[in-house]
């Protein structure tokens, strides 16, 4: 039966999904889906395409950072059949992911060609926050913070999840350039603001583990060894924590 391309697709998609420890059923699901796209309707491939990227982000969220290179050629493969549209709409999250999954592979100059060519594809509600958004996420990673600041400084009355990305972001850049006063008063009014949102659920538990791990990174003696060791250990061991590869490599740096 797996001879039929129909049934060998969604078998290995429901194998992949059942079992994310095992890389060989996502494999041939990815074999199968790129050697029979034109068989399927563009409706079908967005399924198809959504457990593929579901795998590897799950994958990615177990610390398996290896998966985002497949993850990124998912995307690229998809956006070549159209199965990121809804009614010729681009999400302003898929957008971000696609976005992200590119820097992380560091594919900078087809990132920042993605950001500009597909801007009008956007809902027009959340355009600019959403430019202006991944372009300073853009020009932080290519190490152009000037660029980067008066992006995320506009993004201030946007909804809250770009709202604390951009707050993320800048406090990576003022850590990284030794701007403390800047930080210390970042991290308070963003402590300020997540005490204030009555209806956050979980989210305001994560971003107030970043913003107070942040502050302990800013006040900690680098010469205090132990102090260090138990930092590092918390940011280890803190399970929702955005960001948690640069703290520990933060913490890592001032050893």
């Amino acid at each position: 039966l797996l001879k039929n391309p129909a049934i060998a697709i969604y078998y290995y998609a429901y194998k992949a999904l059942s079992d994310n420890e095992d890389m060989s059923n996502f494999l041939n699901l990815k074999k199968q889906l790129f050697k029979n796209e034109a068989k399927f309707s563009t409706t079908e491939l967005s399924d198809i395409y959504l457990a593929a990227i579901n795998f590897c982000i799950k994958r990615w969220n177990k610390g398996y950072r290896d998966i985002m290179g497949e993850t990124f050629e998912l995307y690229k493969a998809g956006i070549n059949v159209d199965v990121f549209l809804d009614n010729g709409i681009l999400s302003r999250w898929t957008y971000s992911n696609i976005v992200q999954a590119g820097l992380l592979q560091k594919e900078y100059e087809w990132v920042k060609k993605f950001i500009i060519e597909n801007v009008k594809l956007l809902p027009e509600k959340h355009r600019e926050g959403s430019v202006n958004f991944n372009l300073a996420k853009y020009y932080y990673d290519t190490g152009s913070y000037e660029e980067a600041m008066p992006l995320l400084q506009k993004i201030e009355n946007d909804d809250l999840f770009h709202t604390m990305g951009a707050k993320i972001i800048l406090a990576k850049m003022y850590y990284e350039c030794s701007e403390i006063e800047s930080l210390d008063s970042l991290i308070k009014s963003a402590q300020t603001f997540l005490y204030r949102k009555k209806v956050l659920g979980y989210h305001k538990e994560v971003y107030l583990s970043i913003f107070g791990i942040l502050k302990k990174l800013m006040n900690i003696n680098p010469h205090d060894k132990t102090a260090l060791k138990q930092l590092e250990n918390e940011i280890s061991a803190t399970k929702q924590l955005p960001e948690k590869d640069w703290l520990l490599v933060q913490t890592q740096k001032l050893r």
